[in-house]
């Protein structure tokens, strides 16, 4: 999802996903930049991410692309993380906005001359991307590849309430998988740089945006896609706001299985999101004259000691019991931008899952997919 932030809200109608609420068309569809638009300038409260993942076998990584009160802010954050070799490494930067360049079209976009997002193809069969960071502790140079059965064209709104302002997020999950190819380069303190291949169809795009304020607003955010075990593409994305009133959530947060062509949706209260095992992260901070300084530390695979609380696993079950699923984490970074002690300090959870699912097609043909999945959430620590 994009802080990395996701979300997952559609019907099924006759086979097609459709939005289970829908804004009007013009304000939903494209994936152009939003924060210059007069709307958002004015606005303290708007927020908009442009979110991309991927997990290979040597490295996997997470780029979000933030802007929040842009207005007010005059920046856009860039966040990443990246888990190779049983270390997780992550940076922040800050770029001033009258120095980016973004459609309001599409993607394409440049940061300050350090880095970019480039369309290289949209349709009419396929979307390819090019994504490069050129300066900094970490550096990559990744192009993506979907087929346009795996895009989405319309975004979702959710109502998250209302009381001195309307709030509501738009969430499209613009491409749900897709092949990346390229390069990692990681100039670890104290280390010689190194350049890590990646070439992997286990990734992930999706774009949010519109009045939204996660500290008071946490979502959790589930993606999981992989060939089943007929060789078929299949995504599993769960949303949830856990203090949004399970009133508002209904027919619009809940679980979605793509396959096949079409999805099945199951809305908030027809599954269960159950967590197993208890373990501790540290929290890693990005603030003051060392915010944009690759922080870098070694997974314990026992998750015994830190400052955040999380589960060992995940158990998904639907009450029609045509989903199951079981995802163990294998590693999680908590991230911060205060100082240690800060009150009510607002924290960003990514974690990296193997998940195991089985579930049944539209036809009751029972199948079974298996990979790397990824978890997210908000909080206060």
């Amino acid at each position: 999802m994009a802080y990395g932030l996701t979300a997952v809200a559609f019907t099924l109608t006759a086979g097609r996903a459709t939005p289970a609420y829908a804004a009007p068309a013009e304000d939903l569809r494209g994936d152009g930049w939003r924060f210059n638009r007069t709307a958002a300038q004015v606005n303290p409260f708007f927020s908009e991410f442009k979110y991309f993942n991927f997990q290979d076998s040597k490295i996997s990584g997470a780029m979000t692309y933030a802007v929040m009160s842009p207005g007010y802010s005059r920046s856009l954050r860039l966040n990443a993380f990246f888990y190779e070799g049983g270390k997780l490494h992550s940076i922040q930067k800050n770029y001033p906005l009258k120095c980016v360049n973004a459609s309001d079209t599409d993607l394409a976009a440049t940061f300050c001359g350090e880095g970019s997002i480039e369309v290289l193809a949209w349709g009419p069969s396929e979307v390819r991307l090019r994504v490069r960071q050129e300066t900094g502790p970490i550096r990559w140079a990744l192009e993506i590849t979907t087929p346009m059965s795996q895009h989405t064209p319309l975004a979702t709104r959710f109502d998250l309430g209302k009381d001195v302002v309307d709030w509501h997020m738009n969430w499209s999950p613009v491409l749900r998988s897709g092949r990346v190819q390229g390069t990692v380069t990681i100039h670890e303190t104290g280390s010689a740089p190194r350049t890590l291949e990646v070439d992997t169809e286990t990734s992930y795009h999706d774009e949010n945006w519109e009045v939204w304020y996660p500290p008071t607003q946490p979502f959790n955010w589930l993606h999981f896609t992989a060939l089943d075990s007929r060789g078929e593409r299949a995504d599993l994305t769960l949303v949830e706001f856990p203090r949004s009133h399970a009133r508002r959530q209904a027919k619009t947060a809940g679980l979605t299985l793509f396959s096949q062509g079409s999805s099945k949706f199951w809305e908030h209260g027809q599954y269960s999101l159950t967590r197993e095992g208890k373990g501790m992260i540290p929290v890693t901070r990005h603030f003051g004259a060392s915010a944009e300084k690759i922080v870098t530390h070694a997974v314990d695979a026992s998750f015994a000691s830190g400052e955040r609380p999380i589960p060992r696993r995940y158990r998904i079950t639907t009450d029609d019991h045509q989903l199951t699923a079981l995802l163990s984490v294998r590693a999680a970074l908590a991230t911060s931008s205060s100082k240690p002690g800060t009150k009510n300090e607002f924290v960003v959870e990514e974690q990296l899952l193997d998940a195991e699912a089985t579930y049944l097609t539209a036809q009751g043909e029972l199948r079974t997919i298996s990979g790397p999945a990824e978890f997210m959430n908000t909080g206060i620590l």
